[in-house]
């Protein structure tokens, strides 16, 4: 039965149009990113930026095609998926459950004899399948025209400077990250049960709450500070910066982490833990709802 309700909701949510709209707008801020950074080149290489008005200050030429060129243009793509990821999938989530009340969807799959955990449960593989195609159009449209530029600027494709092993790692890890906000949206859907509130509920926590909380818990003292660094978007840097540190052949080591900051492993975890709390209170709440009305 869980299988079946995983094909289903994987078809109905391919079928929506927020689906096409949100990996059509992860491919624009993709070509966006990789197109600001090549008119900085352009820019730097031509001396605009050291007259007039107008100056670019804290990086150079060859620190921006660094940045647009193979192996390094994956960090910088696998860090734009993860920043626009979280938003995306707040909405996507938020959205596709709480538009189901409206729609009496559940009411329907649950008079067939379907259990009501199974239904959240298949919606939200659904919705990690969503986080990892997000993760593959940024990295196989970016990487395509980076390979490009590299072409251009290196004279070469360096196709073995590249650990791909640890690339595809990444691109899981990053997908991984964002599955404790995707959890957290359908929380907020099935306590909410209306998609505004729900959307922007979530992105209030997202572009206020948790990133003023992590700014200003360290200013009240040490041990305020140790909790700001278990919070998702910590966790997930700690995460995603140790794959990322190892995509380069040439890298000696990942991206470090702060001071007294949990291991990777322990990231790792937490993130789990907080996406399988998010889910199992939102199964929780929606066993006990009554939807008959």
């Amino acid at each position: 039965m869980l299988a079946q309700m995983m094909q289903i909701e994987q078809q109905k949510l391919t079928r929506r149009a927020i689906f096409w709209v949100e990996l059509a707008l992860m491919a624009v801020v993709t070509l966006g990113a990789i197109a600001l950074f090549f008119t900085v080149k352009q820019m730097l290489d031509s001396g605009v930026s050291e007259s007039g008005a107008f100056r670019i200050e804290g990086m150079d030429g060859p620190q921006v095609q660094a940045m647009l060129t193979w192996p390094l243009s994956f960090t910088l793509l696998l860090n734009i998926a993860s920043t626009w990821g979280v938003f995306l999938l707040v909405v996507l989530s938020g959205a596709v459950t709480a538009q189901e009340y409206a729609w009496r969807s559940f009411q329907l799959w649950l008079s067939r004899g379907v259990p009501r955990w199974s239904v959240l449960v298949a919606k939200f593989t659904a919705v990690a399948l969503t986080a990892l195609l997000l993760i593959l159009v940024v990295i196989l449209l970016g990487g395509l025209i980076t390979g490009i530029l590299s072409a251009s600027y290196l004279d070469e494709v360096p196709f073995a400077a590249i650990n791909w092993g640890y690339l595809g790692l990444a691109v899981l890890v990053v997908a991984y990250s964002l599955l404790p906000y995707a959890a957290l949206a359908m929380l907020l859907a099935v306590a909410s049960r209306s998609t505004a509130l729900t959307v922007g509920g979530g992105l209030a926590f997202v572009t206020l709450g948790e990133p003023l909380a992590m700014q200003l818990l360290p200013l009240l003292g040490e041990r305020a500070g140790t909790i700001a660094q278990y919070f998702p978007a910590s966790l997930a840097q700690i995460a995603n910066g140790h794959v990322m540190g190892q995509i380069s052949h040439d890298a000696t080591a990942a991206v470090a982490a702060a001071t007294g900051a949990p291991s990777v492993a322990t990231a790792v975890l937490l993130l789990g833990g907080y996406t399988l709390l998010c889910l199992g209170t939102a199964v929780a709440l929606f066993q006990r709802q009554e939807l008959g009305g």
